[in-house]
């Protein structure tokens, strides 16, 4: 999963496939990710926020894992 830079000092994600537990997000150059191991094809909901307490009330994407595997980004239009 990756979610966009903005500035902020954290983001944490939560989402159906690790039962909604927040998690914190790794910074990169390319924004904040967190890797996971989940089936190609696989149908996901997630949410992120800047706080993990925040995750719960910050609204949820439904994303498909890629098929050749890859990010899902957040924050962007999904297939």
């Amino acid at each position: 999963f990756l979610a966009p830079d903005t500035g902020q000092a954290a983001q944490y994600l939560a989402g159906d496939f690790n039962g909604g537990v927040p998690v914190a997000m790794t910074r990169t150059p390319e924004g904040f990710v967190y890797k996971a191991w989940l089936r190609p094809g696989a149908p996901v909901l997630a949410a992120t926020a800047a706080t993990a307490g925040a995750v719960q009330d910050a609204p949820a994407v439904s994303a498909v894992i890629p098929a050749a595997g890859g990010n899902v980004t957040l924050g962007a239009r999904q297939p």
